[in-house]
C-alpha cells in the first residue's frame, strides 16, 4: 500500500483514542481508503450504539498488524484497549482531536502522557521558584490525586490544554477532579458533553 499525509493524519488519530469514528477518520481518508485498511488487515471496523442519535455507529480500531504497521511506518504508538464499552467515548474523543488545529494535533497526547506533562511542568514551577505550586502538583502526582483528560495539547501560545469528552455515565465529581488536575499544571480546561 502506497502511503501519503493523509494516511499520516489518520493514523495519528490513534495516538490519543483506541476508537475511531468514521467521521473523523472521514476528515483526512475517503470511505474508500478505510476499506483498503480493512482489507490490509490494518483496522477492524466496530459497530456501537449512540443513544444520542438512536442509532448504530461505526468505529475502527487498530488491529496488532495495524499498530506494528503506525510504529513502523510513522512511529505512532497507539493507545490499546479490549473493552468495546469505551467505543461510543472514544469515538467522540477522536472528532474533538480532529476539531483542533494541524499545529495543535501535532501537540495533542492522550491521557496516558499526562504523567510526562506533569513533570515537565514541576520543573518550571521549580525554575521560576513557585514551590507551592510545584509542591502541590508533586503532592497529586505521588499520592496519585489527579485524573488527567482524554486529550493533553499545547494550544497557539504554547499553553497546555486539557479537553474531556464527558458522556452521561461521567459524575460532578469525575468531572471536578478533571477540571483541578488541569488547574494544577496550569491548563485551560475544556470539557465536551455529548
Amino acid at each position: 500500500m502506497k502511503i501519503n499525509y493523509k494516511d499520516v493524519e489518520a493514523f495519528k488519530i490513534f495516538r490519543v483514542t483506541p476508537y475511531a469514528s468514521e467521521s473523523a477518520l472521514g476528515n483526512f481518508v475517503t470511505k474508500n481508503r478505510l476499506l483498503s485498511y480493512k482489507k490490509e488487515g490494518l483496522v477492524k471496523r466496530i459497530k456501537y450504539y449512540d443513544a444520542s442519535t438512536d442509532r448504530n455507529e461505526t468505529c475502527y480500531s487498530l488491529t496488532v498488524k495495524g499498530k506494528k504497521f503506525a510504529s513502523d511506518k510513522f512511529g505512532i504508538r497507539a493507545q490499546y484497549t479490549n473493552d468495546r464499552r469505551t467505543a461510543l467515548h472514544d469515538a467522540r474523543v477522536a472528532e474533538a482531536y480532529c476539531s483542533l488545529t494541524p499545529e495543535e494535533r501535532e501537540t495533542a497526547m492522550s491521557e496516558h502522557n499526562f504523567r510526562n506533562v506533569a513533570e515537565e511542568v514541576l520543573e518550571r514551577f521549580v525554575e521560576q521558584r513557585e514551590y507551592d505550586r510545584a509542591d502541590e502538583l508533586r503532592d497529586a502526582l505521588v499520592n496519585g490525586n489527579y485524573s488527567a483528560s482524554d486529550i493533553i495539547y499545547r494550544n497557539s501560545s504554547g499553553k497546555f490544554c486539557c479537553m474531556e469528552v464527558v458522556t452521561s455515565n461521567y459524575s460532578f465529581s469525575e468531572c471536578q477532579i478533571k477540571e483541578d488536575t488541569s488547574a494544577l499544571i496550569g491548563a485551560e480546561y475544556i470539557q465536551i458533553h455529548t
